[in-house]
């Protein structure tokens, strides 16, 4: 059984959270998240103490319990963390390393100066907002955040750090593997 995964996730009155077909739908005003629940575990949504529990289905015993345990930490803390969002946003700082490099917004795109012969333009989904501070260091913030994960890689794999100078782009504080340069 998964430590995790057993715990009761609690959520707040404002929220409005219902179960159809496989997904959770969890509204607050005018904000909606659906996500899916593997078909390997039940959900039980309690109202009155706003608790949801999930546990792993009967049926499931002839799958194999650690791949079992593994999907039923890592829903539970996908769904806590879509809770979470809900009241306060994540984020994520980019950071432009280089001389030249810097970025801006401009009507839903964010357009990079990363070295290249042009510009390059990314399109902003709607439920990301994104904040350009000194022009070199991008702030995206989303509710979801598996969602705001992987527009963050895609945004890296656009210029991804290079291990030598450290030029491109990387998330603030994270920690780099720097190689040495040729010695003479």
């Amino acid at each position: 059984m998964s430590r995790i995964g057993k715990l009761p996730i609690s959520f707040g009155p404002e929220l409005d959270i219902k179960e159809s077909e496989g997904d959770i739908i969890i509204r607050k005003s005018d904000l909606e998240i659906r996500k899916k629940i593997s078909p390997f575990l039940n959900l039980a949504i309690d109202n009155n103490q706003k608790k949801i529990i999930l546990s792993p289905n009967k049926d499931s015993s002839a799958f194999n319990i650690k791949r079992l345990n593994s999907i039923y930490g890592t829903q539970r803390s996908a769904l806590k963390s879509s809770l979470d969002g809900m009241h306060n946003k994540h984020s994520i700082t980019l950071e432009l390393t280089g001389v030249g490099y810097k970025a801006y917004s401009n009507s839903g795109f964010l357009v990079l100066t990363l070295g290249f012969s042009h510009d390059v333009y990314y399109s902003i989904p709607n439920n990301i907002s994104v904040f350009i501070e000194k022009n070199t260091s991008i702030i995206l913030s989303s509710d979801d955040k598996c969602f705001l994960g992987q527009i963050s890689s895609e945004i890296i794999k656009m210029r991804p750090s290079e291990p030598y100078k450290g030029k491109g782009i990387k998330i603030k504080n994270s920690v780099e593997i720097r190689k040495e340069g040729k010695k003479k």
